[in-house]
């Protein structure tokens, strides 16, 4: 039940006012929000979620706040290419692990 509350709670929340921010900016139009959708993937390390104690709700705020309008800002200028991603180095892992003592994500 922890995971719905970091679901429910500062993930959906960042998330919203990630898309806001990307509003506020000027990088989505305010006369064409009723018009686009906009389809969030979200994954939260299940670590994150073993230890009430240990969960920095206001960074998982700030975190998936920050990532949204980043996302946004990329896709509307269509960053990555694929020149880009096929020019990347495929065989570093593409995965993060959160360690709740540290409270550090590292790859």
């Amino acid at each position: 039940l922890l995971d719905v509350n970091v679901f429910a709670g500062p993930v959906q929340a960042g998330i919203a006012e990630g898309v806001l921010d990307a509003v506020e900016s000027g990088l989505i139009q305010k006369a064409r929000c009723e018009d686009i959708g906009i389809i969030a993937m979200v994954w939260v390390h299940p670590d994150l979620c073993k230890d009430a104690a240990a969960i920095d709700y206001n960074e998982v705020y700030t975190n998936n706040r920050k990532a949204m309008k980043l996302a946004i800002e990329k896709a509307l200028k269509g960053k990555p290419s694929i020149k880009e991603l096929l020019a990347e180095d495929r065989r570093k892992p593409r995965h993060f692990t959160y360690d709740p003592k540290t409270k550090k994500w590292s790859v």
